[in-house]
C-alpha cells in the first residue's frame, strides 16, 4: 500500500476524520497556537479551510453520516459543539462532555460526561443535534469507572463504549 504525506507544515496536525463521501478530511492543527479544526479535500494541495478559530482547543472531530455536520469537543470552552461541514459559526450543543459519536440518521449525538477517572465516574449521554432532548443513558447494571469512545451503530440500535474502572484492563460494553 502506497502512502502519501497529506499535511506538510511543521507542528501538530492530528486526529483526522474522513468525510462519508471520501472527498474531504477534517483534522486538528495547532497552527494558530491553539487546537482548531481544519477541512481540506483529499487531493494534494487542496486548500485548507478553518472550521473553528475560537482558541477553544477543539479536538475529537466526528463527521455526521450524512456529511453535513461535524461534532467536536472543546477542551477550553467545554462541551460538545457542532459546525456545518460547509463552514459557519460553531454552536455549543451541551456545556459538558467529550467523545462525540453520531447516530446513523445524523440526528443524535452520543457522548460521555467529563469524568476521566475511576474516582470521578463518567456517564453516557445522548442529545439531538441541536442540543435538545438531552438524556443520560440508563443501564440495567451499575457501571463504575470512566466511560469513553462511544460508537453508535449505523442503524442506531446500539452504542458501544469502553469502560476503565482503574484496573490495567479496559472493557468494551454495548447498550
Amino acid at each position: 500500500i502506497a502512502v502519501t504525506r497529506f499535511t506538510t507544515r511543521q507542528g501538530y496536525d492530528s486526529l483526522p476524520a474522513i468525510s462519508p463521501d471520501d472527498r474531504s478530511v477534517v483534522f486538528v492543527s495547532d497552527r494558530t497556537g491553539s487546537l482548531e479544526l481544519y477541512q481540506t479535500g483529499l487531493t494534494t494541495g487542496a486548500p485548507e479551510v478553518a472550521l473553528t478559530n475560537n482558541g477553544g482547543r477543539n479536538t475529537e472531530p466526528e463527521w455526521s453520516p450524512d456529511g453535513r455536520w461535524i461534532a467536536f469537543h472543546s477542551e477550553r470552552l467545554g462541551g460538545i459543539w457542532v459546525v456545518a461541514a460547509a463552514g459557519g459559526a460553531p454552536q455549543q450543543i451541551v456545556d459538558f462532555g467529550s467523545d462525540p459519536s453520531w447516530s446513523g440518521d445524523s440526528e443524535r449525538i452520543a457522548f460521555v460526561s467529563d469524568g476521566r477517572s475511576s474516582a470521578a465516574p463518567s456517564t453516557l449521554w445522548t442529545a439531538r443535534r441541536d442540543g435538545t432532548d438531552r438524556q443520560a443513558v440508563k443501564f440495567s447494571t451499575t457501571l463504575v469507572g470512566s466511560l469513553g469512545q462511544p460508537s453508535w451503530s449505523h442503524n442506531s440500535r446500539f452504542i458501544a463504549f469502553s469502560l476503565n474502572d482503574g484496573r490495567p484492563v479496559r472493557e468494551i460494553w454495548l447498550t
